[in-house]
């Protein structure tokens, strides 16, 4: 255990590195942030799989069943693509990624969308989804 700590501490101060210089570019406004114009909730950490979004993100749903229209957006991890689009009940998962159909199937309606780029993709939805509550 402490021999990993010691062959990983570089990485571990590199990644620091650069979390310190991407804040203080936002810090120095030479990195803009952007606030979206309908309300957002975001569900994610640095972590691939396993650690509970879906399942968090079902919650979620669950708890705002009652406002709508309401919209999810995902990357759509593992689908073949790049474009934004709403996810359909048939569709497969090499269009949309398995966990986004798998929550359209389960909130049909909910408006699921997948993007990578997520700024446009909630501009997007806006165009899509009249008078949409959150995403």
């Amino acid at each position: 255990m402490v021999m990993q700590r010691i062959a990983l501490a570089p990485f571990a101060w590199l990644y620091g590195l650069v979390l310190w210089m991407r804040h203080w570019l936002y810090d120095a406004r030479l990195l803009r942030s952007v606030r979206p114009a309908v309300p957002t909730i975001a569900v994610g950490n640095l972590a691939l799989g396993g650690t509970g979004k879906t399942p968090m993100l079902e919650l979620v749903l669950r708890v705002l069943r009652g406002i709508l229209p309401i919209a999810t957006l995902s990357r759509g991890y593992g689908r073949s693509g790049s474009d934004i689009h709403e996810v359909q009940a048939i569709d497969k998962a090499e269009r949309s990624g398995d966990e986004p159909v798998q929550v359209k199937l389960k909130f049909p309606e909910a408006h699921v969308f997948v993007g990578a780029d997520r700024i446009e993709a909630i501009e997007q939805i806006r165009r899509e989804v009249p008078g949409v509550k959150a995403v």
